[in-house]
């Protein structure tokens, strides 16, 4: 299917969605009840991991014997076999895991596969034997939320390993893949959030603010900490107190750190109107803690409000209301054509309305703040 508009994107997302819905499900559960299609399973979907520890000890075997005892047995429509990404505990591996009830196998092997087929997947019952055996127990774990491994993991960055088909790029989109990226565009461009020096990789220089700065002892020790009582914009605040003392604020571009954006759309505007909250917060706290750059959301969300306003009482209105909305949409197309060009042509259609939405959320909070 070729992606023509975000409405396409949106339909690709919506299908492969619905066939990643058993695996989402059934992750945020536990089950103690075995499902096999003896005992009522509809639908199974059996995770292999794909990993270069499970692969190098034949997973990639384990997926061919698996498909075989399926199509043997005659149950292709009613079970998929995936491979996945790293689950994650390679010393334990190779991983196969069931759902909807999520059975974690530990260390199977290729021989093994006509067993979990014909025990578990038909006939309802987990193979005892290729069950993780807890080292402080000495009993078996049957999922892997009830493993110490696992117990305290929040996966972030690596949250779809383990739950996708890294080469299925539907499943990709479905966890919407290109929207994170395009997310993590936006601190790059200058149309986007990418208006402070750090954001664009720029020359050493002297700035008026950087995240995550490393400062001197005796700096901290004359004007103090960071304001606890602030729950965002406390950086912005700390280094407008550091530059009233005299001091210059110096970003070096060789310093760098890794910056993982909002994998999500919605959570990006969420980002963003509280970053917005935090600004409006600041102007009556410190001015000299935001610049220009943090009110340019505002003064658009206001125009937009005030032309609407005046469209109440006269079609001047309107036509300022018309002229404000063609300039940004003008001035939005352009900054996606010049990101695109760059960075790829895929994200075309999903970058103008992104823009929109965090420069509306983040002017709603300022004005909010």
């Amino acid at each position: 299917m070729k992606i023509l508009s975000i409405n396409d994107l949106n339909s690709l997302r919506k299908r492969a969605q619905q066939l990643l819905a058993l695996r989402e499900e059934s992750s945020d559960q536990s089950s103690e009840q075995c499902c096999g299609l003896a005992t009522g399973a509809e639908h199974l979907q059996v995770l292999c991991c794909g990993g270069t520890g499970c692969k190098a000890s034949n997973s990639h075997k384990i997926v061919d014997n698996l498909k075989a005892a399926i199509e043997e047995n005659g149950i292709t429509d009613k079970v998929d076999v995936i491979t996945t990404g790293c689950f994650g505990f390679c010393e334990k591996g190779p991983i196969v895991k069931i759902m909807p009830d999520n059975t974690f196998y530990t260390q199977v092997k290729p021989e093994d596969a006509a067993e979990i087929v014909k025990e578990h997947i038909i006939g309802g019952r987990r193979v005892e034997r290729l069950l993780y055996v807890d080292p402080k127990t000495n009993k078996t774990v049957s999922d892997s939320k009830h493993m110490d491994f696992y117990r305290k993991q929040m996966r972030i960055a690596l949250r779809n390993c383990g739950l996708i088909d890294p080469e299925n790029i539907e499943e990709y989109i479905a966890r919407d893949g290109y929207q994170g990226i395009a997310n993590a565009l936006l601190n790059q461009l200058k149309f986007g959030i990418g208006g402070a020096a750090f954001r664009m990789g720029a020359t050493a220089q002297a700035v008026d603010t950087v995240p995550f700065g490393a400062f001197h002892r005796h700096v901290v020790e004359q004007i103090g900490g960071m304001r606890e009582d602030l729950a965002r914009g406390e950086d912005n605040e700390y280094n407008a107190r550091i530059r009233k003392a005299g001091y210059t604020i110096w970003l070096d571009p060789a310093i760098r750190s890794t910056y993982y954006a909002r994998a999500t759309w919605s959570s990006s505007c969420k980002q963003m109107y509280s970053n917005g909250v935090s600004i409006g917060n600041l102007v009556y706290i410190d001015r000299n803690a935001i610049g220009l750059r943090h009110l340019v959301p505002l003064a658009f969300v206001l125009a937009l409000i005030l032309s609407l306003i005046a469209a109440c009482f006269t079609s001047y209105g309107w036509y300022a209301f018309g002229v404000i909305a063609s300039a940004y949409t003008l001035a939005a197309l352009i900054a996606d054509i010049n990101a695109c060009s760059k960075y790829g042509w895929e994200y075309v259609f999903i970058l103008p309305p992104l823009f929109f939405s965090i420069h509306i959320s983040y002017g709603i909070g300022t004005l909010i703040g």
